[in-house]
């Protein structure tokens, strides 16, 4: 996200925790998150919560820790935010923090809850609509996932980066199957590579090898089959097909 959205967000939820009537924090907790001083902002915005129990400080405490890549301690930390805070008294910068923050530690749970207050508020933009998206289809809420697609995607990505996006939320092989029947075999190729890297379930890593190895005999520039031959690998080492994974580690060192 870029400096000056942040500092908007920052000084906004500044704002609305003061003008809420929340026990204030430390003015200088703003100004610290601004600058980029992490580590001292979450000394601070800590100090504060345990002197004061100012549930706007455990904002400033996430952020600190999100920016500082500790996005499960974030994650611990905005739950009791919106644990002691009145509803109507959570900043919008919170719930927009909450959704990148459980985006990246993959709790779907948080994204969903709270990009439905986001979008109750009009206040959901595109970067969160695909964190929503990706949520409700990692929680099976299909139909749900479907409007938000329909609402806020559908008209601003192309073919390929939905397949990246579906991947990203695992979404279900079918789904990433059907994403990828238009697409040039490169990209297609793209995609599965993208899969390699995100797939961790044994069952899951078999369903893609066997979707991949359909792609082996198609034509390919070299640095393509090359990517194939990696997402092959990939799946063939995550699935316990030793054979089969020393094979591609063959073909890979065969080609230049």
């Amino acid at each position: 996200m870029m400096r000056t959205r942040w500092c908007t967000l920052l000084l906004f939820s500044l704002f609305l925790l003061f003008s809420m009537g929340c026990a204030k924090p430390s003015p200088s907790l703003a100004e610290l998150a601004i600058e980029g001083d992490y580590p001292q902002l979450l000394q601070a915005a800590r100090a504060e919560f345990s002197k004061h129990y100012a549930s706007g400080a455990l904002y400033y405490i996430a952020l600190a820790q999100q920016r500082m890549g500790d996005n499960a301690e974030a994650v611990a930390d905005l739950a009791l935010y919106f644990s002691l805070t009145e509803e109507s008294k959570v900043s919008l910068a919170a719930r927009q923090l909450a959704v990148q923050v459980a985006g990246e530690a993959h709790q779907m749970g948080m994204v969903a809850s709270q990009a439905a207050y986001l979008e109750a508020g009009n206040a959901l933009d595109l970067e969160e609509a695909k964190l929503y998206y990706q949520a409700l289809l990692s929680l099976n809420r299909r139909d749900e996932a479907a409007r938000v697609f329909a609402t806020y995607l559908r008209q601003t990505m192309d073919p390929l980066s939905y397949a990246r996006m579906l991947v990203q939320g695992n979404a279900p092989l079918s789904m990433v199957k059907e994403s990828c029947s238009n697409l040039p075999v490169q990209e297609v190729v793209q995609i599965l590579l993208l899969a390699s890297s995100k797939v961790d379930d044994r069952q899951q890593a078999q369903a893609y090898l066997s979707y991949a190895v359909s792609f082996e005999n198609k034509e390919m520039a070299t640095d393509v089959r090359k990517d194939l031959y990696t997402a092959l690998y990939e799946f063939s080492r995550k699935s316990d097909a030793r054979v089969q994974a020393n094979k591609y580690q063959s073909l890979i060192q065969s080609l230049p």
